[in-house]
């Protein structure tokens, strides 16, 4: 599980940084940003022949839940990124979220950290909050972490954990992964598609696909093929581990 974990963090960082060009650029309302990225799970169906099954409609919805989580975590998280340095937000996120998967996975699944290994945990997050809260000296003598954006990154964080935990409820599960990884996209698409019945949002969606044009559009959905496959291997390194 860590060589996935590893390599789909690499490419999960290499994403992020397109994340805020498209922001800045193309797409800059995070609202439109998550509902494409929820928008493009529906294409998980290209899964079907490879092991989907229906499990029964209560299992669906199940496996449902993680993936409308996940749509959020990703709402919070872009909503960070645009209003912050994408380096120390990322860096933030991440030191929080073991933070919260710890917690989260001691109430629902019982696992415990123990002794070296708990130590080892603390002075890694530890590390990683830390760096995402230094403040280097700025040519604009700004401070590039708002106490809101560090709010937004909390809830993210928490959000993503949450995504985490109940993931790996799913793939705990006698199912198959890929029918599992599939049913969750399939509620990141609906969780994408609910919130067109928001008067302002929707105008704001359809109006950012205007914006972004062909070229901001294309390096849009590349980017988040590549982030697909980071997915992936994160929610397998997940089954694993």
């Amino acid at each position: 599980w860590l060589f996935f974990a590893i390599i789909s963090y690499f490419i999960n960082a290499v994403t992020a940084i397109i994340d805020k060009f498209l922001l800045n650029k193309s797409v800059p309302s995070p609202v439109a940003y998550a509902f494409y990225v929820g928008l493009l799970s529906i294409f998980a169906v290209i899964l079907i022949p490879f092991g989907v099954v229906w499990p029964g409609l209560k299992i669906v919805v199940q496996n449902m839940i993680p993936g409308i989580i996940f749509f959020w975590a990703v709402f919070f998280f872009i909503a960070a990124v645009k209003k912050n340095e994408v380096s120390r937000v990322v860096t933030m996120i991440g030191g929080f979220v073991p933070m919260f998967v710890l917690i989260l996975s001691f109430l629902f699944l019982h696992e415990r950290l123990r002794g070296i290994h708990l130590l080892a945990f603390v002075i890694l997050v530890s590390g990683g909050v830390l760096i995402s809260l230094k403040r280097p000296p700025l040519k604009d003598n700004k401070i590039k972490l708002t106490p809101e954006g560090i709010g937004i990154s909390l809830i993210a964080a928490f959000v993503f954990a949450l995504y985490y935990v109940s993931a790996k409820f799913i793939f705990s599960d006698s199912q198959p992964f890929i029918s599992a990884f599939f049913w969750s996209r399939l509620g990141s698409f609906l969780a994408a598609i609910s919130i067109l019945i928001i008067p302002s949002w929707r105008a704001v969606i359809f109006g950012a696909r205007k914006a972004a044009g062909i070229k901001g559009g294309t390096l849009f959905v590349v980017n988040k093929v590549t982030a697909a496959l980071s997915f992936i291997l994160l929610n397998y390194s997940i089954k694993l581990g």
